[in-house]
C-alpha cells in the first residue's frame, strides 16, 4: 500500500509508509496484531525498548529525568492528568515523525533491519521475545511446533 498525503512540510511521507510497511511485514513475521495485543504483548513496553535503542541509554535516561522534571506542572492542571485519552499517542507517534524529519540525535540515520537485528517485543511478563502471536502461524512459517510457556 502506498500512502499519498499531499505534500505538506508537517507530515513525512517516508515516516508514514515506513508505519504501513513495517505493520504489514509484521503480520506475516507474527501474526495479526489482535492476537497478541494486549493479552501478551506490551506495545507500550516495546516502544520504550526501541527509543532506548535509538537513544542510547545516557540520552534515553536523561529524556525521561527532563520529562519527570516538567511532570508537577502538567498533573498541577486537572485537564491534563492521566486519563488514558488514546489522542497522546497520536502525538507520540507525531514527535517520533518529528525526530525522524529533523532529528536532534546527532547520528541519526536509517537503515533498514530485519528480524535478526530487531530487540524483540515486550511481553507482559517483562521479557523480550521475537516469537509469532500464535502456534499455527509459526508452524505455517516454520514447519515447527514448539512450546511457548505462558501463551
Amino acid at each position: 500500500m502506498i500512502l499519498s498525503v499531499p505534500f505538506h512540510s508537517e507530515v513525512s511521507n517516508r515516516f508514514l509508509q515506513g508505519m504501513v510497511d513495517r505493520m504489514t511485514m509484521s503480520r506475516h513475521k507474527y501474526g495479526p496484531v489482535a492476537d497478541a495485543y494486549p493479552q501478551k504483548v506490551d506495545a507500550v513496553g516495546s516502544l520504550l525498548i526501541r527509543l532506548l535503542r535509538y537513544l542510547g541509554r545516557a540520552r534515553f535516561e536523561q529524556a525521561v529525568y527532563a520529562a519527570l522534571a516538567a511532570a508537577p506542572a502538567v498533573e498541577a492542571d486537572p485537564h491534563r492528568r492521566d486519563n488514558g485519552n488514546t489522542e497522546y499517542l497520536m502525538d507520540v507517534a507525531n514527535f517520533a515523525m518529528i525526530e525522524f524529519m529533523l532529528p536532534r540525535h546527532p547520528d541519526a540515520h536509517f537503515k533498514a533491519e530485519d528480524s535478526s537485528q530487531s530487540p524483540g517485543r515486550v511481553q507482559n511478563d517483562g521479557s523480550l521475545s521475537q516469537v509469532s502471536n500464535t502456534h499455527e502461524i509459526e508452524l505455517s512459517r516454520t514447519g515447527f511446533r514448539y512450546n511457548r510457556e505462558g501463551d
